[in-house]
């Protein structure tokens, strides 16, 4: 006894029409609207990840810049104030 796979796509489930356009990628097959909303859901996966990265390298870096800011601030405002009057021209 032969057992032949019911002919539907693994991401809704729905059976394929005759004439349909089919797509097999990795073993299954796909409607081509599901296979692209698959594709679209796993890019925005991604992009939220990048996101989420990027945020997270922008604050650190933010915190480098303010602690070598705070570290290295050998001037103060009175200090500013005659470094300023020292190159005025008037």
């Amino acid at each position: 006894m032969k057992f032949i796979r019911s002919l539907k796509c693994a991401h809704c489930s729905f059976p394929f029409l005759d004439g349909e356009l089919v797509l097999y990628e990795q073993g299954d097959l796909y409607h081509k609207p599901c296979l692209r909303i698959m594709r679209s859901n796993v890019l925005i996966g991604r992009s939220a990840e990048l996101r989420r990265r990027s945020r997270e390298v922008v604050e650190a870096a933010r915190r480098v810049f303010l602690a070598h800011r705070q570290n290295h601030s050998t001037l103060t405002k009175s200090d500013a104030r005659s470094d300023r009057s020292r190159f005025s021209w008037g």
